[in-house]
């Protein structure tokens, strides 16, 4: 049996620029957290001036005397992506349907995209794997543009760069990082997010690691040690045009830095209607334009009158937002981080279910079998492991997979984890369907494999044509 060395071969620090990473890069440029081979800082293109601007001085005043290189990564410009009709690409903006008035929110991918995958292949270079010599991409046949399926369904038959080649008409994978190598991932999270702790985002070559929970260091701490070193108050990490800023970040971007303001009102507007979609889509939880939104301070007695603010509306999160920076391990989710006052962390069972998930259960109120996310109470005895599967997809017909792989879906991703299942095992809407999304060839940069059992299919092979019907 193999097994892996308990020592990292590198130490690398997810560099989100923000309050807890930068403490964590003076604390190991300090010496006080010694070992830190790296840091690494997924550039989304859309950061504030601020927060570039920070880590320029990070760079230049703490790292480089202290022997530690920055690495900047990037997927490329959210803001333009989203925009471009030729990449599958969202934010999580508010919705409102504008026969019904039904509100709603699109679904989050831009943290796995823009922060974690930019990050997980800079790791595995890192680590020493190989990239493959380029080959013709051959969702365009090596020609860098093609029609992007999405909008030949909708008869809009305009090619354009191709967005899993992103146009250069070729492809080269990152491989995997050889055996017994891995690396530890510092991830910022102080004391007063331990509810966002997670272990789902670790790989066999990557484990995440929490220095401040190590240090029982609060946020607040943070902010006192960064400001006893000289470095005051740093920017908040998350996009201009995040849809989870609350009204008073609305606010200080309008009254103190009106370039970011006006990139984000011009988004919004720009934003607000795509090809097929029939919901309005607002960057401002009012589901009102930017410029029009109710961002400065309204008290309780006047905004409880106000027609556009129902009974679901949270008054606290529209005026304070997210309490949380983006983080590539915890994407900002609208509601505060629970457990504010953990010494150190409670450590969960560390058994994952290929169908139902991670136990829920931590090691030390572990009371006998693990209890895994989304698993239904047993009205009996639980099946045979080999029959855990039944019902749980539903086998498509060559049909069917030819007709979803016409519109550029390759496969299905469980909510932001790895299981991926290829067209074949559809996960049925009675098993976990409900936390399964579509994903294309572009979401999919280094390639994935179908977790059903024997399957193990790669997401991004080619389909057979379908039969011809028969008259």
């Amino acid at each position: 049996m193999t097994t892996h060395p308990t020592t990292p071969t590198l130490r690398l620090l997810s560099l989100g620029a923000g309050i807890q990473s930068t403490a964590l890069l003076l604390l190991a440029a300090e010496g006080r957290l010694p070992g830190l081979d790296g840091a690494i800082f997924s550039d989304t293109g859309w950061e504030p001036a601020a927060v570039y601007h920070h880590l320029d001085r990070l760079e230049t005043e703490v790292a480089q005397p202290a022997g530690i290189p920055i690495y900047r990564v990037s997927a490329g410009r959210i803001q333009d992506d989203v925009l471009n009709p030729d990449k599958q690409r969202s934010l999580p903006a508010h919705t409102r349907d504008p026969e019904t008035g039904d509100h709603g929110m699109l679904n989050r991918r831009c943290t796995q995209t823009y922060k974690l995958t930019p990050i997980m292949r800079k790791t595995r270079l890192l680590l020493g794997a190989a990239t493959s010599d380029p080959t013709p991409c051959r969702y365009c046949d090596g020609t860098g543009t093609r029609i992007a399926p999405w909008r030949a369904k909708l008869n809009d038959h305009t090619p354009g760069p191709c967005s899993v080649c992103d146009g250069t008409g070729t492809l080269a994978r990152v491989g995997q990082p050889p055996r017994d190598t891995w690396a530890e991932q510092w991830v910022g999270f102080s004391t007063d997010e331990i509810g966002r702790v997670s272990t789902r985002a670790d790989t066999r070559y990557a484990k995440s690691r929490h220095p401040l929970l190590d240090l029982g260091m609060s946020r607040t701490q943070c902010e006192a040690y960064l400001k006893s070193r000289g470095w005051g108050e740093a920017a908040k990490s998350a996009c201009i045009g995040c849809p989870f800023h609350g009204n008073a970040e609305w606010r200080r971007m309008r009254d103190t830095d009106p370039q970011s303001w006006a990139e984000a009102v011009r988004f919004d507007k720009a934003y607000r209607t795509g090809p097929g979609l029939r919901h309005e889509r607002f960057l401002h939880i009012s589901r009102r334009p930017l410029d029009e939104a109710p961002i400065d301070r309204i008290r309780p007695s006047e905004w409880k009158q106000d027609d556009f603010f129902d009974a679901v509306y949270d008054a606290e999160l529209a005026e304070n937002g997210d309490p949380d920076g983006c983080s590539p391990y915890a994407c900002r989710s609208g509601s505060a981080a629970a457990g504010a006052h953990h010494p150190s962390p409670r450590i969960r069972c560390a058994h994952t279910d290929v169908l139902y998930g991670q136990c829920v259960r931590y090691l030390d109120d572990h009371d006998g079998d693990c209890q895994h996310e989304h698993q239904p109470t047993p009205a009996a005895p639980a099946a045979p492991e080999e029959t855990t599967w039944a019902g749980a997809t539903e086998l498509a017909s060559d049909r069917e997979i030819a007709r979803v792989a016409a519109t550029g879906i390759v496969g299905y991703r469980q909510g932001q984890g790895r299981l991926l299942h290829c067209l074949a095992h559809k996960p049925a809407p009675a098993s976990r369907w409900a936390d399964f999304h579509e994903v294309g060839a572009d979401d999919l940069d280094d390639g994935g494999n179908c977790a059903y059992p024997r399957c193990g299919r790669d997401l991004l092979a080619a389909w057979p044509a379908a039969p011809e019907e028969t008259r």
